[in-house]
């Protein structure tokens, strides 16, 4: 009895996917399919950047992160930071500037402009920065602009329960910020000179934490690109998402 209900709640959840009328489907022959996708990816980004439960997409923006760390050990910086919680916001404006699509071979690659991205999340952070010994926790403020990434995606086919479906095993990303400032609040309790102070250090010295803050960025785009497309590509066929036709 137990098996029968699982099974019957099992077929509700798959059969209660569907594409939306907005999302325009890509013929895999199509020999302008990267103009289709990129008019496609636009058009989810329009309509349901805040996610689309009926395509099993989650949120692009705002964008939930999961905790990430930041080390550095320059001259004037040496710091180890935690960033947790982090919301990014801005993800939508991404403007699609280079796609070429192999989806028969699992193979993406495109190049991403974002004019630009803000993200809010606490911090725990020590070190020391000039000759100011630090141990703190807050939140904090990222704003960066001008942002290029460059992406491939990996993937294979594979059969399931007798359909094709498409996997991304992996996706490889080379991301350079022209713009970025940091807000730490709170860096010393109640003293906010000195947390203004240090602040202005860390931001006239940024380019000390940029290889860092790429990789931040790097990763982000990353895991949210893997687990974004694979949540799609999980519940529908690759016959649904690239026909022949």
């Amino acid at each position: 009895m137990l098996r029968l209900v699982l099974f019957e709640l099992i077929i509700v959840l798959v059969s209660s996917y569907s594409i939306p009328s907005y999302v325009q489907i890509c013929s895999r022959n199509d020999p302008k399919i990267d103009e289709c996708m990129i008019k496609t990816i636009d058009n989810i980004l329009k309509h349901g950047a805040g996610g689309i439960p009926e395509m099993n997409l989650q949120s692009l923006d705002p964008l939930y992160v999961k905790d990430v760390a930041v080390d550095t050990n320059g001259n004037l910086i040496k710091i180890h930071a935690e960033l947790k919680s982090l919301v990014m916001q801005n993800i939508k404006s991404v403007v699609i500037s280079y796609l070429k699509s192999d989806p028969s071979n699992g193979r993406f690659t495109a190049t991403l402009y974002f004019p630009s991205v803000t993200a809010q999340g606490n911090y725990e952070i020590k070190g020391q920065i000039l000759t100011f010994a630090i141990e703190s926790k807050g939140t904090l403020d990222f704003d960066a602009k001008n942002i290029t990434t460059e992406i491939e995606w990996y993937g294979k086919l594979y059969d399931k329960n007798g359909n094709t479906h498409l996997l991304i095993e992996r996706i490889e990303t080379k991301t350079d910020i022209k713009e970025m400032k940091l807000r730490f609040y709170n860096l010393f309790e109640n003293n906010e000179v000195l947390t203004e102070t240090v602040n202005t250090i860390i931001n006239d010295n940024i380019q000390e934490l940029k290889k860092d803050l790429n990789n931040i960025i790097e990763n982000t785009i990353g895991d949210c690109a893997l687990s974004y497309f694979n949540d799609v590509y999980e519940v529908f066929t690759f016959d649904e998402l690239f026909p022949e036709k």
